[in-house]
């Protein structure tokens, strides 16, 4: 029970009939022997209790609140909660049907993507026993608190929302199959060995063909999802704008919003023009490189100009001319990065300003997946597969040093704790994001770096040089 406390905190109710079960077995004990069990039964259970709420409290700030405001909710759950909140009677007719009468093979729903209905009578007949317990088994007192165990259980399921929403076969009902099973035996005793087999082999079949038509629906809604992705890729891109005042997102937009109107910023690798988006009203002229045309249609629209081509292949005029230049988690993607934004810092003048972040494989989420032989790519993050190169802050440093430029401010990024612990929302202190060129600071609980960086010295002495023997 306290593990089950730990999990699904309503399952506490399936302890409802063992608790009174051993207590009346054991009734002949006397009450100081009866006492002390108890509370020694209860005492996991409360240690269980003061842990999660203990849990509760530090990450959602309630006791009770188990976290429901931050689910990723569909848009009709989205409405629901916001209109009856998240246990209301207003779920519990449909939470009822699904859960216990639909019949996933007789849905109109079957050949969708989705089969509906859990109909824990219909898909196992022979929980039907159960109510020959009800009826016939004696002594009464038994069947009725098993009775009592599902019942108090199932309330909270039926009472909470999307508890019957799409699935095939028993879910939120399996919380009570425990009790269920014994109320099942109880009744089984009045039924002939025949007909328990019989019905337990079209619970069986029913199991086995479920199983067989939602693997192929599996396949069919997995190839309707790669010709979506076909048809509307620009829907696919893993690069969302993060709003939070210490990601690199927002330290980009604010090394750039500083600016004066009228400057002329070049966005290298805007994807869907997350960052020209946070730039635009702001007076800029925004020019923005992408090479993926999808993502290049979506962007076309926060950009006076915008040109679908890669770093390498752009032309030089355009590269040229600029006032600033953002590369935000740009030179991981490139083959060659020292050559890329060498070329670049060599086109554009002098006086340009770029803004430079990277992805941090010092992490130690990284470290500690190398130290057990890992090294996993993903979807995104720091190892995103898309990645060609890996940096560290002396790696970046170094980088920006060979091409010509000068760091004049460097920052990192600290680990989103708040996407763990959503009551995290305080800003990080100012020691833990800054860091001076020549801090040792290894990046452990950093994932990206920031560097805004302007032509060195020996960059504008070269310049000057190159510039006095071309005349």
């Amino acid at each position: 029970m306290a593990g089950a406390l730990l999990t699904r905190s309503h399952v506490l109710f399936a302890g409802i009939w063992p608790a009174w079960y051993l207590l009346a077995s054991h009734r002949n004990l006397g009450w100081r022997h009866l006492l002390r069990y108890s509370l020694l039964g209860v005492l996991p259970v409360a240690v269980a209790g003061s842990l999660l709420a203990a849990y509760n409290s530090h990450r959602f700030g309630g006791m009770l609140d188990f976290g429901l405001d931050y689910h990723l909710m569909d848009e009709v759950f989205a409405a629901d909660y916001a209109r009856f909140g998240a246990f209301s009677l207003h779920y519990v007719a449909s939470n009822a049907y699904y859960q216990l009468l639909a019949y996933p093979f007789a849905s109109p729903t079957f050949g969708n993507p989705v089969m509906m209905g859990g109909s824990l009578f219909l898909l196992s007949p022979v929980f039907f026993a159960a109510f020959w317990a009800v009826a016939r088994s004696r002594p009464r007192a038994n069947a009725l608190l098993l009775v009592a165990t599902i019942v108090c259980t199932d309330i909270p399921i039926l009472l909470l929302m999307g508890t019957g929403w799409v699935h095939f076969g028993p879910r939120y009902t399996l919380d009570f199959t425990v009790p269920l099973l014994l109320l099942t035996a109880l009744g089984l005793e009045h039924w002939s060995a025949r007909t328990v087999r019989w019905l337990t082999e079209i619970s069986l079949a029913h199991y086995i063909c479920g199983a067989i038509v939602l693997a192929q629906i599996l396949d069919r809604g997995c190839a309707n999802v790669e010709m979506v992705q076909v048809m509307a890729p620009e829907q696919d891109c893993p690069y969302a704008h993060k709003a939070e005042p210490w990601s690199s997102h927002s330290r980009i937009v604010a090394a750039l919003a500083c600016l004066p109107p009228g400057t002329k910023i070049l966005d290298v690798g805007t994807a869907t023009g997350t960052l020209g988006q946070a730039l635009s009203g702001r007076g800029f002229l925004l020019h923005g490189i992408e090479p993926n045309p999808s993502w290049a249609r979506v962007a076309r629209a926060y950009y006076a100009e915008l040109d679908c081509c890669t770093l390498d292949g752009a032309p030089e005029n355009r590269l040229s001319g600029h006032d600033a230049v953002a590369c935000a988690d740009v030179l991981e993607h490139l083959a060659d990065p020292e050559k890329s934004l060498r070329r670049l810092v060599n086109l554009e003048p002098v006086g340009c300003r770029f803004v430079i972040s990277v992805p941090n494989v010092a992490n130690v989420w990284v470290r500690l997946n190398l130290l057990l032989g890992r090294f996993d790519y993903g979807k995104r993050g720091i190892l995103d597969g898309t990645h060609l190169r890996f940096f560290t802050r002396a790696s970046l440093l170094r980088l920006v040093a060979a091409v010509g430029l000068q760091v004049a401010a460097f920052s990192a990024t600290p680990v989103p704790l708040h996407l763990a612990y959503p009551r995290h929302k305080r800003r990080p202190s100012e020691q833990n994001v800054r860091h001076e060129p020549g801090s040792r600071d290894r990046g452990l609980a950093h994932v990206a770096w920031l560097s805004v960086c302007r032509a060195s010295r020996q960059e504008r002495v070269r310049r000057w040089e190159s510039e006095r023997r071309y005349r």
